[in-house]
């Protein structure tokens, strides 16, 4: 066989492979190690349902953690309407102000989010990897402004 047959013999059993392997469905379970998956963004919105009425601007995105979905609200400045929202005592790693479901996060670099989960367990690991990761992608990046770096994956370091 010459090297062109035994190189297009090697691509073609190396697609063959890749076409026969499952692709995922959503909601996607986590890897060993792996706390959460991006979904879907970030994208540019207005309003948050649950917040209604509310049209402020922000950057909207979806997780897939541990088969749940988490929704991510990040604003580009301190949210005031959730300012007054009680502190929770449920997360150690990150100060969070609670409110029917919605979880509030103030950054000291003047920008905040707000995380919507189905699961209270998740929301502090989540949300401690996400400003983890986001910050570090913020100052590689450096561009606020511009689409956030918001991380593809996040690892669940306790793993």
């Amino acid at each position: 066989m010459t090297r062109r047959g035994r190189l297009l013999a090697v691509a073609a059993a190396v697609l063959t492979t890749a076409v026969a392997q499952p692709l995922p469905v959503w909601p996607v379970e986590p890897s060993d190690g792996e706390l959460a998956t991006l979904w879907i963004g970030p994208v540019r919105r207005r309003g948050i349902d649950a917040l209604a009425p509310d049209l402020t601007p922000h950057w909207y995105a979806r997780y897939s953690v541990a088969g749940l979905e988490v929704e991510v609200f990040m604003f580009d400045a301190p949210f005031d309407r959730a300012q007054t929202w009680p502190v929770s005592s449920l997360c150690a790693e990150r100060p969070l102000r609670a409110r029917d479901g919605l979880w509030y996060y103030a950054s000291r670099r003047g920008w905040s989010m707000i995380v919507s989960a189905a699961d209270d367990a998740l929301v502090c690991r989540f949300v401690d990897r996400f400003v983890t990761r986001y910050e570090f992608f913020v100052g590689v990046d450096g561009r606020l402004g511009s689409v956030p770096p918001f991380p593809a994956i996040l690892n669940d370091p306790s793993r």
